[in-house]
């Protein structure tokens, strides 16, 4: 008896496991992915915070002035002239170039320079006890990235406040 050749293809039971396994693998592979993102902007963040508290204490010295700059960075900071008394806000940071314009407003934190008190604000996220010359907060997002921030005090200690800070280096 002559056997008829199998047609060519796949079989259903195939494509069922096929179709599962990248199922699993994705189920897997998306939130790996999501974190390691998630981490990349953070240690984005924190070195721009790191940069942006340099910057303050240096318009500080330069001015021979004992206030901090404190104020939230915009986009609307960069472009313009620095004043002629010297940096008096977070804005004229950029304005004097004690930082590099960016596109303060497409970015994924909220970056503010502080006075260098314990009462500053930090976009409304509460730090510890300590004075605080800038700081980045998360801004709002759905999930778990809005929940943590970094600010840098004025002896250029970081802390990491929130609900599962990303794993990042630059703590």
């Amino acid at each position: 008896m002559a056997r008829r050749p199998s047609p060519a293809g796949f079989t259903l039971i195939e494509l069922v496991v096929v179709v599962t396994l990248i199922g699993i693998l994705a189920a897997y592979g998306i939130p790996q992915y999501l974190r390691a993102m998630e981490s990349t902007r953070a240690d984005n963040a924190i070195a721009t915070v790191r940069t942006l508290a340099a910057a303050n204490r240096m318009a500080s010295m330069d001015l021979n002035q004992t206030t901090l700059r404190a104020g939230q960075l915009t986009s609307s900071c960069n472009g313009t002239a620095c004043p002629t008394g010297g940096a008096a806000d977070g804005c004229d940071l950029v304005k004097c170039k004690y930082i590099s314009s960016q596109n303060w407003d497409g970015e994924k934190y909220r970056f503010d320079a502080a006075n260098g008190s314990v009462t500053s604000s930090c976009g409304g996220k509460t730090f510890s006890s300590r004075n605080w010359v800038a700081c980045a907060t998360r801004k709002s997002t759905s999930g778990d990235y809005n929940t943590w921030g970094f600010a840098v005090d004025t002896n250029g200690g970081i802390e990491a406040i929130g609900t599962n800070p990303p794993s990042v280096t630059g703590l």
